[in-house]
């Protein structure tokens, strides 16, 4: 199942964050994170975005894909919303370094093209 307009820019909103996140902890290591307050704030909301973004998404999309961890990435969202002040970096960590890189190759695969105007997505 392709996406219709409103899920294809949650897709690639969902994709525009996972890069950010992967961009800005580029060189850190989990305790440079952990030491650096500009990454300890960025890096908790991009993977919020991500999660916004994908509880967004149509049930019926999300059904048509079941190899997208949706609920977990809805489920990290509402962790760092709702408890921000308790954000456990360790799984920060794991998820910028094991879901990610996954999720965007599955996110390539379902997203149209970028459209010819729009190349800075």
């Amino acid at each position: 199942m392709l996406p219709d307009e409103r899920d294809a820019a949650l897709l690639w909103e969902m994709r525009r964050a996972a890069a950010d996140a992967l961009d800005i902890s580029a060189g850190l290591t989990l305790e440079t994170l952990k030491e650096n307050k500009w990454s300890r704030y960025a890096l908790p909301k991009a993977i919020e975005v991500v999660g916004e973004a994908a509880s967004r998404v149509s049930k019926e999309f999300k059904d048509a894909h079941p190899e997208i961890a949706w609920r977990e990435m809805t489920g990290m969202r509402n962790r760092i919303v709702h408890d921000y002040w308790r954000v456990d970096f360790n799984i920060v960590w794991d998820v910028i370094q094991n879901a990610l890189e996954p999720l965007l190759d599955q996110l390539s695969r379902l997203l149209p093209p970028i459209p010819p105007d729009d190349q800075q997505l």
